[in-house]
């Protein structure tokens, strides 16, 4: 399930397509949707097939194009004695758009999708700044003083 969500001072809106400030949430992507991420914010194959392993660990890593961090999150199963167990969900981290994606349903995602308030907003996408930030700052940190 794909949907694209802006947040406005009167909640989230949904939109056809991404656009600069949104944030693009994915649960349980089907093969199409995951092409069509790939193509949109040119995400290599590997990053979508590391967040199918159960087992990978909360990772950030800075890229030319995105930030990329994993993080876990409790998933709730009722049909077996342990209740709750971890899953791996992927943050996208980009110029314009934020992009989470999990292959499971999951309640954090559900309960960031419902109306949250102005400032937890501000807060979930000031990565967007970082990202947005010129890299030659980064290229500065090498140089000798």
């Amino acid at each position: 399930m794909l949907e694209i969500l802006r947040p406005t001072t009167r909640g989230l809106h949904h939109l056809e397509k991404p656009e600069k400030g949104s944030w693009v949430n994915i649960i349980r992507p089907s093969t199409e949707e995951l092409a069509q991420l790939r193509e949109s914010l040119d995400i290599p194959e590997e990053f979508l097939t590391t967040l199918q392993d159960m087992e990978e660990i909360p990772t950030v890593e800075l890229h030319e194009k995105f930030i990329f961090l994993i993080i876990r999150t409790p998933h709730n199963n009722l049909k077996v004695d342990l209740e709750y167990y971890t899953v791996p969900i992927g943050v996208f981290v980009a110029k314009d758009v934020v992009v989470t994606i999990c292959y499971h349903e999951n309640d954090v995602v559900e309960r960031l999708s419902g109306k949250l308030p102005r400032p937890t907003w501000r807060t979930l996408l000031a990565p967007m700044r970082l990202a947005s930030a010129p890299h030659a700052n980064q290229s500065r940190a090498h140089e000798p003083v």
